[in-house]
């Protein structure tokens, strides 16, 4: 990732609080100090063993549903899967986070999760896992029922167009590793978008959905990867 404000990539430097964030330039860094500067407070006092307690602040741009709360969840792979074995039997932590609600506007809440999942329900949602198609759609709808039990209520099943009471939920669910995210632990980015039985409504809830995907890559990313980080602190505490 380049610059969180202008995305250059040459000549970064790491901001000297959280060591997460980087900027290529001293201009750059005090255009976006005012915004960064809750998450980089919580992402530091992770860093530093003179502070024994850590409080995730909540992303400023957005209000919080729900910040960094561990679920666990229950499997529905078979026992007799293939890719079900007593060496990948053990829970691993997983961060479920993302936007409920149109995610364009910035009144739709956040909410990060901490699930705890069986690690061979991660091996099977790998992407390079030999598992079928129907083995992944099948934990990644668990997963959705998962994140339902803990972030919906009457007041957020409103459709996101119209605000009639919602029907169904569009999502984006995006798998990254760990590895690829620089982190403790893998991430599912979701943005959960409410429709009602309208026609339109359903059509417009999946512009917004492709609007979102399609057009809004760099913001995206940013508000992903500092709610990411703010997940992995959290980990990181508890496993400490």
């Amino acid at each position: 990732m380049g610059c969180k404000v202008c995305t250059k990539t040459e000549g970064l430097k790491t901001c000297n609080g959280c060591k997460h964030i980087s900027y290529c330039s001293r201009e750059c860094q005090k255009i976006d100090w005012p915004s960064h500067k809750p998450t980089c407070k919580a992402l530091s006092r992770t860093l530093d063993p003179s502070q024994p307690v850590f409080t995730p602040r909540p992303l400023p741009t957005r209000p919080i549903l729900v910040d960094s709360i561990t679920v666990v969840h229950k499997t529905t792979t078979s026992k007799n899967h293939p890719a079900r074995r007593r060496i990948n039997s053990h829970n691993v932590p997983l961060i479920y986070h993302g936007i409920l609600g149109d995610p364009t506007s910035p009144f739709s809440p956040l909410f990060r999760l901490i699930i705890e999942l069986p690690k061979f329900d991660l091996d099977i949602i790998n992407p390079n896992s030999p598992a079928d198609e129907e083995h992944r759609d099948k934990i990644f709808l668990a997963l959705r029922d998962t994140v339902y039990s803990k972030i919906l209520t009457e007041k957020d099943e409103a459709c996101a167009i119209c605000r009639r009471r919602s029907v169904d939920f569009s999502h984006t669910q995006e798998l990254r590793s760990a590895g690829l995210m620089g982190g403790v632990a893998p991430m599912i980015w979701d943005a959960i978008i409410p429709y009602c039985d309208m026609e339109d409504c359903d059509d417009m809830a999946e512009e917004v959905q492709t609007r979102y995907v399609e057009e809004g890559n760099e913001v995206r990313e940013r508000e992903m990867k500092e709610s990411y980080l703010i997940g992995c602190a959290a980990i990181s505490q508890v496993q400490t």
